[in-house]
């Protein structure tokens, strides 16, 4: 789950062998819904392991 603003998406984390991971499913809809625009920076917190919640601290771009 990732959380923002009061509003949890659930998301599918994705970790591979080569030490990357990525979020898939549920991105989308979280990237739209909490309006993020090209530049943007997003910092994500792990705030409880055992239920895999990262909280989203966005930062925007000032160019846009």
């Amino acid at each position: 789950m990732i959380q923002f603003r009061n509003k949890l998406w659930p998301v599918k984390f994705v970790y591979n062998s080569s030490s990357s991971a990525k979020l898939t499913d549920g991105w989308a809809s979280f990237a739209r819904e909490s309006n993020l625009k090209p530049g943007d920076t997003c910092v994500f917190e792990l705030v409880n392991r055992k239920n895999a919640t990262l909280v989203v601290h966005v930062f925007t771009s000032h160019g846009n």
